[in-house]
């Protein structure tokens, strides 16, 4: 009586795990035990398939509330008028996060939190040009998120316009080691390079970066390397694919590039003749 009941239970258990099968047909080939050793497999399965589905279902709902917690903070940053009144406002709603022993139960969205509050500190900084603060609050963001490609970048960038060239490398290292696909990462760190005096290597990094998003800036950059290893035909070239690219109002760029293109067209024709 007892293995006609298993017999029942296993073969219901099968006809809801496996629809399409006779069920009655696997038990009669593999006897119970291999059969129950399937049953269990299967609810295992099961078991490991709604865990996931549970968990990208409560990362999808934390990357939701961050999304909504960074649009707020947004309009009340909006509404102030200083950068002094910003920083206060965002400094506040630091210190609720960090005092909050709620957040402590899941860390990564806390630290999200903080990270988002970070991050608009660092626009309010740049705004006054505040180059150390925005330093130090990109390092305490790569502190909670190192895979944080874009803080590499920007902190990369201060330190490439402080001619601390060395640390700004390393930046840009990692930032393209985290995200390959960043064009201004490669055209960043091909400056550093065009700064340090490697031209070869800063014209390898701006074709990269040409090759994943054609910008004006970039042609101009490595017009600018090619020139300096005296390469003017293809400097020459760059820079009218700059010109016919460039839409800003930056005069002086412009000037500065149309003059470079006489220079180098007249030193042609004085090397002609």
């Amino acid at each position: 009586m007892k293995k006609r009941i298993l017999r029942l239970f296993i073969l219901f258990g099968l006809s809801l795990l496996l629809p399409s099968c006779d069920a009655a047909k696997l038990y009669d080939t593999f006897g119970s035990i291999g059969i129950a050793f399937i049953f269990l497999f299967l609810l295992s399965l099961l078991f490991v398939v709604i865990v996931f589905i549970y968990k990208k279902w409560k990362e999808h709902k934390a990357a939701l509330s961050i999304s909504q917690f960074n649009q707020n903070m947004s309009r009340i940053i909006s509404k102030l008028d200083s950068p002094k009144e910003k920083i206060k406002a965002l400094e506040y709603a630091l210190k609720k996060i960090c005092e909050n022993k709620e957040y402590d139960r899941n860390m990564k969205w806390k630290n999200n939190l903080t990270v988002s509050i970070y991050l608009h500190l660092c626009n309010v900084y740049q705004e006054i040009g505040e180059n150390a603060k925005i330093v130090d609050i990109c390092s305490k963001i790569i502190e909670l998120k190192p895979d944080h490609a874009k803080t590499y970048y920007n902190r990369g960038s201060i330190y490439c316009n402080t001619n601390k060239l060395d640390q700004a490398l390393s930046d840009f290292n990692e930032a393209i080691k985290l995200d390959s696909l960043y064009a201004q990462s490669y055209n960043n760190r091909g400056f550093v390079y065009y700064k340090m005096g490697k031209y070869d290597l800063a014209i390898e990094d701006y074709v990269q970066a040409l090759e994943t998003e054609e910008t004006p800036i970039v042609y101009y950059n490595r017009g600018n390397a090619y020139l300096k290893m005296n390469d003017t035909k293809n400097a020459l070239s760059d820079y009218q694919a700059f010109l016919s690219l460039y839409t800003d109002n930056d005069e002086e760029l412009i000037d500065e590039v149309v003059n470079t293109i006489k220079r180098i067209e007249n030193q042609k024709h004085e090397n002609f003749l």
